[in-house]
């Protein structure tokens, strides 16, 4: 691995785990702060809001709004200030970089994906999969050089495990 990709690897490792440690609490849209309705209604005037959350990440707060605009998810995690911290929206494989693309089809020949998110922090993006293979079905992550940052197989509902489907 070449030294100018580990920092980017690095990045999207914490970004992967720091929100599977996160805690996260459904509120009222009245708990949300004001500044941070109106940059998401500015932002996204065309979205409607379907859920919002409050969420602790090393201490700090941040408010998380999940969206629908016609047929993209898009949820976005912003600071108590209003800037935008994350913004992870639904895409198609055909919206998918090249280098990715590639990855998971070699990662995953005979797979197919069910979902696919694409994950902005800053300037780090990362791209999130479940990928069905015969039975068994994966959680994969990869950046935006197409190397995989985490693959996962995900249990099967029996085994009391967040289990997604695919909402589209």
């Amino acid at each position: 691995m070449t030294s100018h990709l580990k920092p980017s690897i690095l990045v999207l490792l914490f970004t992967v785990f720091a929100c599977a440690y996160s805690q996260e609490q459904a509120i009222n849209k009245t708990k949300v702060p004001r500044v941070i309705l109106k940059a998401f209604q500015k932002s996204y005037p065309k979205a409607t809001a379907k859920a919002f959350k409050t969420e602790t990440e090393s201490g700090k707060k941040y408010f998380e709004i999940e969206s629908r605009e016609g047929k993209i998810s898009r949820d976005l995690l912003y600071s108590e200030d209003g800037t935008v911290i994350e913004i992870e929206e639904s895409i198609t494989t055909e919206q998918l970089p090249d280098s990715v693309k590639n990855a998971v089809e070699k990662d995953f020949p005979s797979g197919q994906i069910v979902k696919s998110e694409k994950t902005t922090r800053g300037s780090d993006t990362s791209y999130e999969f479940i990928i069905r293979v015969g039975k068994k079905r994966y959680e994969a992550v990869y950046s935006q050089m197409g190397n995989q940052a985490r693959k996962e197989e995900i249990k099967s509902k029996g085994d009391n495990e967040d289990n997604e489907e695919d909402e589209d």
